[in-house]
C-alpha cells in the first residue's frame, strides 16, 4: 500500500481500458438510422421470416391461408409499432427539457 511504484490513476485507466475492450467485444451494437425500425422484436422477425418463406412457396398461387397469415403478421407489426410509439411519447413526458 505504501509502495510508490503503484500509481492508482494508471491502474484505474488500464482497468477501464480493458473493461471497455471486453464490452466492445461482447456487447451487441445496434445502429439506429432514419430507416431503422426499433419496434421489430425477435418474435416479429421470426414471423416476417415465415411470411417471406410462405410468399416464396406460394409465389404463383394466392391462397386464402396465405392472405390470412399476411394479415396477421401485418397486425402484429402495426401493434408493435403503435406500442413503441406510445412508449416513446411516455418517455418524453418523463424526461427533463434539457434532455429533450
Amino acid at each position: 500500500m505504501n509502495d510508490s511504484d503503484f500509481d492508482v490513476d494508471l491502474m484505474a485507466a488500464e482497468f477501464s481500458e480493458k473493461l471497455h475492450e471486453c464490452v466492445n467485444h461482447v456487447a451487441i451494437k445496434k445502429v439506429v438510422s432514419v430507416h431503422s425500425r426499433p419496434w421489430i422484436s425477435a418474435e416479429i422477425s421470426d414471423q416476417l421470416k415465415l411470411l417471406r418463406q410462405s410468399k416464396k412457396k406460394y409465389r404463383l398461387r394466392r391462397s386464402p391461408a396465405n392472405w390470412k397469415f399476411r394479415k396477421r403478421v401485418t397486425e402484429i407489426i402495426t401493434q408493435a409499432e403503435h406500442e413503441w410509439w406510445l412508449s416513446e411519447c411516455e418517455r418524453l413526458t418523463q424526461i427533463s427539457e434539457s434532455e429533450k
